[in-house]
Parts: C-alpha cells; structure tokens; sequence
C-alpha cells in the first residue's frame, strides 16, 4: 500500500527488513530542554553508534556539525542578538540594566533551539 504524496506506508521493505520492525522514534519536549545534548549521547551510547569524531568547531556550542552516518540526533544552537529594550515591547516592568547608566543600550543573546533528527528512514524521499 503507498500514499501518492510520501511514498509507501510501511518503508521496512524497502529498507531490506523481511519481517516488520517496530518503528523508533525521539521526542523532545522543547518547552524543558535545555540543550545539554545528554540525549545525543545517550542515543549514541544506547545504540551502539560510534562518534564521528571531536570536531571543535568554535561557531556555538555544538560541535557535532550536521547529522551524519554515525550522528542521527542533532540539537543545534542558534545565537540571536536581541536588543535590551525588547522586554519593554511585551509589556514587561522597565529598569535600568546592570553595567550601564541610565538611556544605554546594551546587545543581549538570545538562545534558540533547533532539534534536527534524522528522519530519512521514515518515508524517505529517494
């Protein structure tokens, strides 16, 4: 049986699986994380996936780069400068920042979150 718009509803044959496997999935609840990446390796660990090597890549704090052969979970970490009067614009109580005098702008990081999961196995395109 297949769906014209993803392909075929069950992909284990197409993977080789003669008998049905059970499907594997990972959630992240997004609204707890806090992007400590214990969940990439313990992943690795739980499966038996070797590292692709310690790649120090000084953009962020994530230094497994993409998703790849051996890295099938990737949390990255995207830096977004926010301005400090952005508070003031939803409302929020006004104060003068620590560090400045009164009227300074000072440029503040915001973190955001992306969990970016292999999902090639499930209805994959090729």
């Amino acid at each position: 049986m297949t769906n014209s718009l993803y392909g075929p509803l069950d992909p284990a044959p197409d993977a080789g699986w003669t008998d049905g496997q059970p499907r594997k999935g990972f959630f992240t609840d997004t609204s707890i994380c806090i992007g400590c990446k214990a969940c990439e390796v313990a992943c690795k660990e739980w499966n038996a996936v070797p590292e692709e090597g310690l790649l120090m890549l000084g953009s962020s704090y994530d230094n497994s780069g993409s998703l790849g052969a051996s890295t099938w979970r990737q949390v990255k970490f995207i830096e977004q400068p926010v301005t400090a009067d952005a508070p003031v614009d939803l409302g929020m109580p006004t104060a003068t920042l620590p560090g400045l005098s009164d009227g300074g702008q000072r440029t503040e990081f915001r973190w955001l979150m992306e969990s970016d999961v292999c999902k090639h196995c499930t209805h994959a395109a090729c």
